[in-house]
């Protein structure tokens, strides 16, 4: 995933949100529960955090 700053541009980003002033693009995120059965694949597999943290 690309950042999204100093003017680097995004993709599949289709949604905005108004701030108020401005119309701002948004990444939707849907949430996913994590469970014992599902933990490795949601977040050991996902990359961000290693399975020691767990044990």
């Amino acid at each position: 995933m690309r950042s999204c700053w100093a003017g680097a541009r995004t993709t599949g980003i289709t949604k905005t949100i108004h701030d108020g002033t401005y119309d701002v693009p948004y990444r939707e995120l849907l949430p996913v529960a994590v469970t014992k059965e599902n933990m490795d694949d949601v977040i050991i597999k996902g990359g961000s955090t290693p399975r020691r943290m767990f044990i």
